[in-house]
């Protein structure tokens, strides 16, 4: 084995929480009653359903940010909630950008990072990942430089239907 990819989205990293707290604060309790838990849950999920019609489209590419704000609006419009500003709308779409690593990660690179080359493989942005800075993704023999796999796009291309996407049910 000469290399390691990791999945970064919920693999790596947590979205649910930092996503939550952030619809938690732009709220600000105005819109009471509202699962927030359930909201991130379904965002996420119209996400996937947009990379599929992406995939299947002749577009080239969308960025993440735009998915997941178009994908917000939508969702927004939906549940009948029109209590957010357009800015307030662009710092929940930027939520996903703050992506926290789960408790184990950051020493988990670092440790096999002595042993293999380590890079991210994700279709988010470069800016949302709290850990590389401190977890190096590197190699055994290689200097300490900073390995960056994220693309800041989606691109219908053959990675993006292994992993995550292809371990999801197809929509009919």
């Amino acid at each position: 084995m000469k290399a390691l990819l990791f999945d970064v989205q919920g693999t790596a990293t947590d979205f649910y929480r930092p996503v939550l707290r952030a619809l938690q604060a732009v709220s600000a309790n105005r819109c009471p009653g509202t699962d927030w838990g359930d909201f991130v849950n379904r965002w996420r999920a119209m996400y996937f359903e947009a990379v599929d019609d992406i995939q299947q489209s002749h577009d080239d590419w969308v960025s993440v940010h735009a998915v997941y704000r178009t994908a917000l609006d939508e969702l927004l419009m939906a549940d009948g909630i029109t209590v957010f500003s357009d800015d307030e709308c662009e710092t929940l779409a930027d939520a996903w950008q703050q992506l926290e690593p789960w408790p184990d990660v950051v020493a988990g690179v670092q440790r096999l990072n002595t042993r293999f080359v380590t890079a991210t493989l994700s279709p988010m942005s470069p800016q949302c990942c709290a850990y590389p800075a401190t977890a190096t993704f590197r190699g055994p023999r290689s200097s300490r430089r900073k390995c960056s796999g994220l693309s800041n796009r989606i691109r219908r291309s053959t990675w993006l239907r292994r992993g995550t996407l292809a371990s999801r049910p197809r929509r009919s």
